[in-house]
């Protein structure tokens, strides 16, 4: 990976650089095209004028030919139109050698003036070779028609030096001719040059070539390059400093990549040994939750007990006490009255009473025994259809239950994951106290409802029943804790307690609520798991 890297950022400082110097590389040229440009519009400019300034004088011999003047096309520098020859009398800007006029008929030629006839003279470079100079013809005309012709041989480097001298001095120029007319090999049509012998070699790209269009056809080539100390100032070090840099931060990066990958692996060797100690932690702490749940359940179970053999004691103490003891005393009349007589009608009536103490001694029993199984029975968990489940306990209650005139509605219940044995023994204690609380009541009414609500699924018995003060709510599932008579309602007190135990051990909740003579609503909720 840190290789990688290392190649990736030398590449990238690679393309870097690469702009940075093409980018100077354009610039640089695009400078120097504008000023070759604008130097090349200035000598075409010149020779333009010059080319005009001939014809004007090839008109004014026409007219008089001892009038022309002459001194004026040597000496008029042609920089700003000036044509007096006065201020740039001594410069030579003109570059012209010499002036003839020829006769067009005979030949002969009428007039001569050259350079070196001039009174004051001009220093200028040495004149070029013959087949280098360029010459201007214009006809001379008399009533419209050719009578002479003038011709004039110009010497380009004089002009060049002159409209060059304080142009583009960072610069070595080198101005040749490109006529192909010009039988000459390339490297001898230079008509000018300055500094090229001491031209930048190591800056080959850098050079520009800008052609001048010449009046007479034809045309020159000037070619720039920049000086070395000009190019050495322009071309700075800064791409390559920027590469130096970007290298050097690739291998920085590369180097810290590389030690943080150490890092990283020893972190990770560290994270292993520590996800370890963690796990090793997390299932202390999950065994010590485990041991302190069974503890808590050990505990709960242990009050639970102590709270069942408090009513086991009180039921044998209190409850059971009273049948058995009702026996006993019936028995004893019995013996007693009717040791040595038959078995009369009251007789039969007191067997009768020993009978039904010694069911409701059975009853008790069994009730306690419903409740001691709640408590123990293991549980077999099951998705269960509700709605079935309490029509079926419902179906069970009237077996033993009065349910004549008896108005049931059981709305749809929302399944519930639980014991469908205990919990239908919820339902059918639930049923039987609406049925017994109910008799004597001309349109007895019994409703089941359930709905789902904050992770929980809730169910309520309904009855218009006798109802309770709801002072006495908290006794409603305590084991035989009553709110009413056995002379006006049968019972034992058990079964409220068994249906609580039954929702605990399910890990729900229990509560009732009433109003005497206006009917009771008790409700147990389950919970449920939330599907994703």
């Amino acid at each position: 990976m840190a290789i990688v890297v290392a190649l990736a950022g030398s590449l990238i400082s690679i393309a870097v650089w690469a702009m940075l110097v093409l980018d100077r590389h354009e610039r640089a040229m695009e400078d120097t095209r504008e000023i070759a440009r604008a130097i090349g519009r200035t000598i075409e400019d010149r020779l333009a004028r010059q080319h005009s300034e001939l014809a004007a004088f090839a008109r004014s011999w026409a007219e008089e030919p001892e009038s022309a003047e002459v001194d004026r096309l040597f000496t008029a520098g042609v920089t700003a139109g000036v044509t007096t020859g006065v201020s740039d009398r001594a410069s030579g800007g003109t570059g012209l050698e010499e002036v003839a006029i020829y006769d067009v008929a005979s030949g002969e030629r009428l007039f001569l003036r050259r350079r070196s006839d001039r009174a004051v003279p001009v220093p200028v470079p040495v004149p070029t070779e013959e087949s280098l100079l360029y010459q201007v013809t214009h006809p001379i005309l008399e009533d419209g028609r050719p009578v002479a012709r003038l011709v004039a041989r110009i010497d380009p480097a004089a002009m060049l030096e002159h409209a060059l001298r304080a142009r583009a001095l960072h610069y070595s120029i080198d101005v040749r001719w490109d006529d192909a007319t010009r039988d000459l090999p390339r490297n001898e049509r230079s008509i000018y040059q300055r500094g090229m012998e001491s031209g930048s070699s190591g800056q080959s790209w850098w050079q520009v070539d800008e052609p001048i269009a010449l009046p007479t056809g034809g045309r020159w080539t000037m070619t720039y390059q920049p000086t070395p100390e000009y190019a050495s100032t322009r071309l700075n070090a800064i791409p390559h400093l920027v590469l130096l840099l970007g290298l050097g931060l690739s291998a920085c990066l590369a180097l810290l990549l590389y030690e943080l990958r150490r890092t990283v692996s020893q972190s990770l060797s560290l994270a292993s040994t520590n996800r370890a100690l963690e796990q090793r932690g997390d299932q202390l702490m999950r065994l010590n939750e485990e041991l302190e749940k069974r503890v808590s359940d050990r505990t709960q179970e242990l009050e639970d007990a102590v709270v069942e053999l408090r009513a086991f004691n009180y039921s044998v103490s209190h409850d059971l006490r009273s049948p058995l003891g009702a026996i006993l005393n019936f028995a004893s009349i019995l013996e007693e009255d009717y040791a040595d007589r038959p078995l009369d009608a009251a007789g039969v009536a007191l067997i009768e009473r020993i009978m039904r103490s010694a069911d409701r001694a059975t009853l008790l029993i069994d009730n306690l025994l419903q409740l001691s199984r709640a408590s123990r029975a293991e549980l077999h968990l099951e998705e269960v259809d509700m709605t079935r489940l309490a029509t079926a306990a419902f179906r069970q209650t009237t077996e033993s239950e009065d349910a004549t005139n008896v108005e049931l509605r059981i709305d749809p219940l929302p399944s519930a994951r639980c014991d469908p044995q205990l919990v239908g023994s919820v339902f059918a204690n639930l049923f039987s106290n609406a049925l017994k609380y109910s008799r004597g009541i001309e349109k007895r009414r019994i409703s089941v409802h359930g709905e789902r609500q904050a992770g929980e699924a809730i169910y309520t018995v309904t009855d218009n029943g006798r109802g309770f003060d709801m002072r006495f709510a908290p006794k409603l599932f305590q084991v035989f804790e009553r709110l009413h008579q056995d002379d006006e309602i049968e019972g034992t007190g058990v079964g409220l307690a068994i249906v609580a135990r039954i929702i605990k051990r399910h890990g729900g909740r229990i509560w009732g609520t009433g109003e005497v003579d206006r009917g009771a609503r008790f409700s147990f909720a389950l919970p449920v798991e939330e599907r994703r």
